[in-house]
């Protein structure tokens, strides 16, 4: 995804009340351990990854 591209998908994401937030792997996995949310704590990540947090309306965020 481009720069341009993800800026216009947190601009759009704010609109819907959300944040697009670009996360370390290794903190998302120590995160996720201690939520107790084991399977993502467990994953093998690579590569970017960008988590999407709040909003009105979380289906109209994930589809967004």
């Amino acid at each position: 995804m481009k720069v341009s591209e993800f800026g216009d998908l947190r601009k759009g994401l704010s609109a819907l009340g959300a944040e697009c937030h670009v996360v370390p792997n290794l903190i998302l996995r120590h995160a996720a351990g201690e939520l107790g949310i084991c399977e993502l704590a467990d994953m093998e990540l690579t590569g970017e990854l960008a988590v999407v947090t709040g909003g009105k309306d979380p289906a109209k965020s994930a589809k967004y």
